[in-house]
């Protein structure tokens, strides 16, 4: 569900009508399910294919409505984050592959209270219901972006953090109240003391923010999907959260969202960065694609030069490239980090 008013404000709809966006988005692969009157305004519900979780956010909409209009896409700008010596709790995490890449970041001197009215609003023209700023700050960010996040109450936390593989058997009550016995292979992040967290599902309980927290602690992961996947059937336990989980999410994004995260921390409540953003992520090759006129016209019979093929391409942000290991002359293309289903 995304809320037009929302929409606008990464891409400038004027003169489109409503219809009108729904039948070309649709013709592009971004299939418009229906277009509802909410009393706040208008809602477009997407239907999104699992291999594009970049759609899952309103961002990832804003783009392809850019590229199906030709229109510019307004991406918000990131103030310089402090440069601070010390770091966050620190996160140890026992096998790699359950987390490839996360971002962590303190903010102290929160104050809890309700959150404004425009994040009210865009959240519940969402479906999803505002609890207070800091959890829908997490929340309107999740839809804004994609990337899911888990705001801690630091002060509930014991010393450092670990990531890792559920043993059958163990026990977590997360924010529903809820203990749950885990069957194995669930990925749980625990201090020294306790379960704080089924990862990308549900926080626990014994971390959750309430009106006394005064500092935050901000993890903004990428977990293994499969797993993610498992437990959620297991468990019977599906979120916003763990259905972008379920996908594979854009490895390079976790300290944009963080940066964004603490701009919001900071002005809708009163947070001050308390520590460095530590970001994790994985050494890989950029994917280089070859493209050529001849392969697009075997496979789809369309005439196009490679200038045309480059335009078309640029437009979501797909970029041309050199690539020497290839013979010479052959058209080659580099997606973007979240286009993680492009391969070949």
């Amino acid at each position: 569900l995304i809320p037009k008013k929302w929409l606008t404000k990464f891409v400038d709809l004027t003169g489109i009508s409503d219809t009108e966006f729904a039948e070309k988005m649709t013709f592009a692969d971004n299939k418009v399910e229906s277009v509802q009157n909410h009393k706040l305004g208008t809602v477009f519900e997407f239907e999104i294919t699992s291999n594009r979780p970049d759609t899952l956010s309103v961002i990832g909409i804003a783009r392809e409505a850019a590229a199906v209009f030709n229109l510019e896409l307004k991406l918000p700008k990131i103030n310089k984050q402090k440069l601070l010596k010390r770091q966050p709790i620190g996160l140890t995490i026992k096998d790699k592959d359950l987390c490839p890449s996360y971002s962590a970041v303190e903010i102290s001197n929160v104050k809890v209270k309700p959150s404004n009215s425009e994040i009210q609003n865009l959240l519940e023209m969402s479906g999803i219901r505002p609890v207070n700023n800091i959890v829908d700050i997490t929340n309107f960010l999740m839809l804004e972006t994609g990337q899911p996040m888990h705001a801690f109450d630091a002060d509930k936390l014991n010393k450092r953090l670990t990531l890792r593989s559920a043993k059958k058997g163990e026990r977590i009550t997360p924010l529903d109240h809820k203990s749950r016995v885990l069957s194995g292979g669930e990925i749980i992040i625990e201090d020294s003391e306790k379960l704080v967290d089924l990862a990308g599902l549900m926080g626990g309980l014994n971390s959750e923010i309430s009106d006394s927290t005064s500092k935050v602690y901000l993890l903004i992961p990428v977990y293994a999907p499969t797993n993610i996947r498992r437990a959620s059937k297991t468990l019977k336990l599906r979120s916003e959260a763990s259905n972008r989980f379920e996908k594979k999410l854009d490895l390079l994004q976790t300290e944009y969202v963080a940066q964004r995260t603490i701009e919001f921390l900071t002005k809708e409540a009163g947070g001050k960065q308390a520590s460095a953003i530590k970001t994790v992520i994985p050494a890989s090759k950029p994917t280089i694609i070859p493209f050529t006129p001849d392969i697009l016209e075997k496979y789809t019979g369309l005439v196009l030069s490679e200038k045309e093929i480059s335009k078309i391409l640029l437009k979501v942000e797909i970029l041309p490239v050199i690539a020497r290991s290839l013979r010479r002359g052959n058209l080659c293309f580099q997606p973007p980090s979240w286009r993680r289903d492009l391969s070949i």
